[in-house]
């Protein structure tokens, strides 16, 4: 079973973007995580999420973290982005020596998915006995609906 322990607390989400020339890409923290419980049994986490700034709203956030290796955990998180879109984020948390998580990094990607798409995706997957996978999700929009995302905590 995880250790949900983990996993719990405030995280700095940061979707690092780049403007397509040489410079460096921004690394400016983008948003909040705070993963406040779940269960060890299922892996289920829950929390909330907000963007920066002082009257940003909050969203409730659910996701499930599962283990991989001895020092290593797979974490996915969702949460509402604006009506009718979910962004769904996908990571791989590592332990440092002696399972000591003291900072920690989760690193992966993000998607924004239209609802109405994942619904549709679902059904249609339903219907055939299969399974829908996060990069199958049509972009939301135009621009950055999906790239890199990483976590961290202190």
């Amino acid at each position: 079973m995880p250790d949900i322990t983990a996993a719990l607390g405030m995280w700095s989400s940061i979707r690092p973007t780049n403007n397509g020339d040489d410079s460096p890409a921004d690394l400016t923290v983008d948003g909040y995580m705070e993963i406040t419980g779940g269960d060890p049994g299922t892996g289920e986490i829950t929390g909330c999420y907000r963007d920066p700034g002082e009257y940003s709203p909050v969203t409730a956030m659910r996701g499930r973290m599962s283990f991989i290796l001895p020092n290593s955990y797979r974490i996915t998180l969702s949460h509402p982005v604006r009506e009718g879109v979910t962004r769904y984020y996908e990571g791989q948390l590592v332990a440092t020596d002696n399972d000591d998580f003291g900072v920690q990094i989760v690193a992966g990607r993000y998607t924004d998915v239209r609802d109405d798409i994942r619904v549709l995706d679902a059904a249609v997957a339903a219907d055939s006995g299969a399974t829908v996978a996060a990069d199958s999700f049509a972009p939301a929009s135009g621009g950055q609906d999906n790239g890199t995302w990483v976590a961290t905590k202190p």
